[in-house]
């Protein structure tokens, strides 16, 4: 996945959030450019991509690249990138989920700012198929 902004116009601003899953050796890349012209005095940009990696063969990558030439501009990036923790796992096993359940909740909550912003019908959806997806992912 991808995005590119340029800011050419000042006090304009920007924000990229990305979220990604992968899992059973899925690899997950993000590319980013920003740029910002000499013009875009008080611009702001906000790159953000977090990434959940579902075994140990699966794989993420963020590679961004900002172009920023002006010296009065407010940029930043912000990459989390891990796995579901063991301690996660062990914490709503002992509250009486089973181990699939757990990771499918763990991902839910993963990916719930996301399904907030799609249609009812989308998000349940989606629930669902993380549901589906979960099953026999544990190993």
């Amino acid at each position: 996945t991808g995005a590119k902004v340029v800011h050419n116009a000042p006090d304009t601003s920007s924000y990229i959030n990305t979220k990604s899953i992968s899992k059973s050796g899925g690899i997950s890349t993000f590319r980013s450019a920003v740029t910002v012209n000499e013009k875009a005095v008080g611009a702001k940009s906000s790159v953000s991509c977090e990434s959940l990696m579902l075994d140990d063969i699966s794989r993420s990558d963020t590679i961004p690249v900002m172009d920023i030439r002006t010296d009065k501009a407010d940029i930043g990036h912000e990459a989390k990138i891990g796995r579901i923790s063991d301690e996660a796992v062990f914490y709503l096993t002992s509250r009486g989920l089973d181990e699939e359940s757990a990771k499918a909740m763990i991902v839910r909550g993963f990916a719930d700012n996301v399904s907030k912003e799609l249609p009812l019908e989308y998000a349940m959806e989606m629930n669902n198929l993380i549901g589906l997806e979960m099953k026999g992912s544990i190993g």
